[in-house]
């Protein structure tokens, strides 16, 4: 088992800087014998990987007021750029069935 946990690029127009920090991860974690990430039967990854909704603050929340979080993960960064196969390439993750986690307004 191979357990992974970072903390990416913040910002919400820095879904690239993203990418390129979990591909330097895989890319550059080694271990004996020259086993690498993806050697590992089971991979866990975990952290603040900082991928954002790109759509606007208030249709964000209105979408979470009624619970429409498809409308929602259509948007989700993450989500899209596994789907391009840019990342997470094999990896499962369960139903989002839930609200974002984190917005907030300045001032």
């Amino acid at each position: 088992m191979c357990f992974i946990c970072a903390h990416f690029t913040q910002g919400q127009e820095m879904a690239h800087e993203r990418n390129k920090d979990y591909l330097q991860i895989m890319n550059s974690i080694h271990f004996p014998c020259a086993a690498s990430v993806d050697s590992h039967d089971y991979i866990f990854f975990l952290g603040d990987l900082n991928y954002r909704i790109d759509l606007e603050n208030t249709k964000i929340r209105n979408l979470i007021r009624f619970k429409q979080y498809d409308q929602l993960l259509r948007h989700d960064q993450l989500l899209l750029n596994k789907k391009a196969n840019i990342i997470f390439q094999g990896f499962q993750e369960g139903s989002i069935n839930f609200a974002p986690t984190y917005k907030y307004d300045l001032n």
